[in-house]
């Protein structure tokens, strides 16, 4: 299992994650309260569950053209921005801390 800690605020929310589940499928287990995060299910094509990757992001795939399109037309995306739908927590990883930007 691994420790995925997610920042909202002042907020922090800890799960526990098995390899091969996807990040957006762990913040529905916390408590966070962001209206339509990841409203489209996981298909990345609606980037409501972006996120900026604070700790464990090397490990993860590379992102794909479709997600690196949506992160471009984001105004709030920054260099370690990802789309928590595609990012499959692997064995490498020992924790993830991820930040869930405010919403402009």
């Amino acid at each position: 299992m691994v420790a995925v800690v997610f920042i909202e605020g002042e907020k922090e929310h800890v799960v526990e994650m098995a390899v091969g589940e996807r990040l957006m499928h762990a913040s529905y287990k916390t408590e966070f309260d962001k209206d339509n995060f990841g409203e489209c299910g996981g298909s990345c094509i609606c980037s409501t569950c972006h996120v900026i990757v604070r700790e464990g992001g090397d490990s993860f795939a590379p992102p794909k053209p479709n997600e690196e399109l949506l992160l471009g037309l984001m105004d709030n995306s920054t260099p370690k921005s990802r789309l928590s739908c595609q990012l499959e927590v692997k064995d490498e990883h020992t924790k993830i801390v991820v930040e869930i930007p405010e919403i402009d």
